[in-house]
């Protein structure tokens, strides 16, 4: 790793610190994780947990370890109500990754569908062979752009393809006070905003549908593995009450589709 992220003051060298193409090639490469994230949020939660998943012997409950340590941190800052809304916390953010994972898999795994050898014509762009649009573009964009952040270290657009946006505040179900805020990636959000749509318009434009199926391929067996990733950790919810509460309720969403 390069010394460049490394901080020293007094003598003291502090842990070398990864940058976000490093935490990506990092998740990406992983045999625990093995997916591309899409939100910075997603990025810096899944990073933090590939220890946990990665040593046994020093964390054997895995996941369970990393929430027991936030439990008892927060009840010593704010007691024990405090603690059990951090870990509700947690498993909602599991869940958004995951709720967010299985939708974008849907919608991509339609459009691959509709690339029939029939009606297929590998000169002509996407814009053209989907005039009305299609709900699996926005998502390949933002994998096309992500994986360029990857890869190469730059960003194809003007804006952080990894920033979140906060679109709005949800309820556990109608008969339940948990609340939470939803985050969610730029390019899917119903609130697109108009450096998102330029892009995902000239993307469009610019790409032949016979480089669409590779692209596809490629993205929807990412998004396969990071739906498996997230669907684990909410299982793992289960080694604490407290997140169970919720992890239960998502999974009771998800599993139903998974087959």
């Amino acid at each position: 790793m390069s010394s460049d992220h490394q901080l020293t003051f007094e003598g003291f060298q502090f842990p070398a610190q990864l940058d976000t193409r490093e935490k990506l090639q990092a998740l990406q490469s992983d045999p625990n994780a093995g997916f591309l994230p899409f939100t910075d949020a997603e990025k810096t939660v899944g990073s933090e947990l590939l220890d946990y998943l990665g040593d046994s012997r020093q964390y054997p409950a895995g996941v369970g370890n990393r929430l027991q340590e936030i439990f008892l941190r927060q009840r010593r800052i704010g007691g024990g109500a405090m603690a059990n809304r951090a870990l509700i916390s947690i498993a909602f953010e599991y869940g958004d990754f995951a709720l967010n994972a299985q939708a974008q898999l849907g919608a991509m795994q339609s459009m691959r569908a509709e690339l029939v050898d029939d009606h297929f014509n590998p000169g002509v762009s996407v814009a053209e062979d989907f005039p009305d649009g299609h709900p699996g573009i926005a998502p390949l964009v933002r994998f096309v752009d992500v994986l360029a952040l990857r890869e190469e270290g730059v960003q194809h657009t003007v804006f952080n393809p990894l920033k979140g946006t906060e679109r709005r505040t949800v309820k556990a179900n109608s008969e339940d006070k948990l609340q939470h805020k939803v985050i969610e990636d730029r390019y899917t959000t119903p609130e697109l905003d108009q450096e998102v749509a330029d892009r995902i318009d000239a993307f469009a434009e610019q790409t032949r549908i016979g480089l669409l199926r590779p692209l596809l391929d490629t993205a929807i067996a990412n998004e396969v593995v990071r739906l498996d990733f997230w669907t684990n950790r909410l299982r793992d919810t289960r080694r604490h009450g407290s997140a169970w509460i919720i992890g239960r309720q998502i999974l009771q969403q998800i599993e139903p589709s998974l087959g």
